[in-house]
């Protein structure tokens, strides 16, 4: 396993989100990569990054490994309402916890989800969460 097949399933994890699986919401847009919302064309949008990889244990010819990623999210949010921040959300996170849609899921922790809600003069609302996903490599993969 490496780092960028877990990425590429996760990118088709979260391209999932649809109301056809089950969802409340449609991401317009999802990017691979940090992206600030005024990058994205139309929202509500989605932006997956990594942010480190640990090595907890190096054994042999193999590591076992801690991929750190963030998920950005941003939706509108007029009048300052929330609401379609929060679907998504937890569209997101119900996603990740699929086992059809997340083939490492039983290897994903979910950590901490940061909100942040825009004023009258910014209506929009965003949205940081940290996933780790664990997986073994060769020493010389990540």
């Amino acid at each position: 396993m490496t780092r960028v097949q877990i990425i590429d399933d996760l990118m088709a994890c979260l391209g999932a989100i649809s109301p056809e699986n089950g969802f409340q919401s449609r991401p317009a847009e999802l990017r691979r990569g940090i992206h600030l919302a005024e990058d994205l064309n139309d929202l509500p949008g989605l932006c997956l990054f990594s942010q480190r990889v640990e090595s907890a244990d190096q054994t042999g010819a193999r590591a076992e490994r801690r991929l750190v990623l963030h998920l950005w999210g941003a939706a509108p949010a007029p009048q300052g309402d929330f609401r379609a921040l929060d679907a998504l959300a937890a569209d997101c996170l119900q996603a990740l916890a699929r086992p059809e849609l997340n083939p490492h899921w039983q290897a994903t922790t979910i950590g901490d989800m940061e909100l942040y809600e825009g004023g009258a003069a910014d209506p929009l609302g965003l949205f940081d969460l940290e996933i780790t996903v664990s997986y073994e490599a060769g020493l010389g993969e990540l």
